[in-house]
């Protein structure tokens, strides 16, 4: 992430009773600037605004109505930040940034160059994003959650605390994860979740992308032809019925349906 050039503003009044400004800044009169904030050229700010102490904007930054910073927030060169945002104490957004509209993001949050955050999204404390990543519209981070570059969450998606994306992966509409769950480098197609299949409470998470369905129970981490045998082997019935329906499902293949039999002579009498 680049380190940005701002303008420090100047806090004085000019001959007409106003403050002095960078230059081709936009500031409204009701937006609150504390001292010792830096505001870049060519900054535009929305009305109602609030910064909290030692904020900086880089250039060309555009923040949107009704938006508040926590103090000592750090927005790189031309970053946008859609109407009522709250951004908490210590963020720091790189170069070129596009946050939508409602978006809400915790104390410490750290989000890469080229960034692009739907409307309504929420990330947690201490939460980092790398270079280049896209959330679509409600997606919800829990605290200390790490995307790396470019990854893509599409509408919706859900991550518990402590989840780790690798770089490149993609999690399709309305996905969820619990906490501390992790994926590296694969595009996620489809995602289902089993709470108390048998009675035992264990949780059972199958996750389709495109080489295939992934399996976590447990301690166990595979394939879900090997979770099948060996919950098969383990007389667990009821979970390798359950995963190879979904499976089928997921891939449009389901077993043939049993062919009726002819009667025999002794059932056309009884069926006569």
């Amino acid at each position: 992430m680049k380190t940005t050039t701002t303008t420090k503003m100047r806090y004085g009044t000019n001959d007409k009773g106003g403050w002095i400004i960078p230059p081709k800044a936009v500031i409204p009169h009701n937006t609150k600037i504390p001292p010792h904030s830096e505001i870049g050229n060519g900054c535009t700010l929305g009305k109602e605004c609030k910064l909290g102490n030692d904020c900086a904007l880089g250039y060309g930054c555009t923040i949107g109505d009704w938006c508040t910073l926590g103090k000592e927030c750090k927005l790189g060169n031309e970053c946008t930040l859609g109407d009522r945002c709250k951004l908490g104490n210590r963020c720091t957004l790189g170069d070129r940034c596009t946050i939508g509209d409602w978006c809400t993001l915790g104390d410490r949050c750290t989000i890469g160059d080229w960034c692009t955050l739907g409307d309504w999204c929420t990330l947690g404390d201490w939460c980092t994003l790398g270079d280049w990543c896209t959330l679509g519209d409600r997606c919800k981070l829990g605290n200390r959650c790490t995307l790396g570059d470019w990854c893509t969450l599409w509408d919706r998606c859900t991550l518990g605390d402590r989840c780790k994306i690798g770089n490149g992966c993609t999690l399709g509409n309305r996905c969820t994860l619990g906490n501390e769950c992790g994926c590296e480098g694969v595009t996620v197609l489809n995602f289902a979740a089993f709470g108390n299949l048998d009675g035992s409470g264990r949780y059972v998470l199958a996750i389709k992308h495109k080489d295939g369905v992934r399996i976590r129970a447990g301690c166990f981490t595979g394939t879900a032809e090997a979770f099948t045998t060996k919950a098969l082997a383990e007389g667990k019935t009821v979970y390798a019925s359950v995963i190879t329906a979904l499976v089928n499902a997921w891939e449009g293949t389901f077993p043939p349906s049993p062919r009726p039999q002819p009667l025999s002579s002794k059932n056309k009498n009884q069926t006569n």
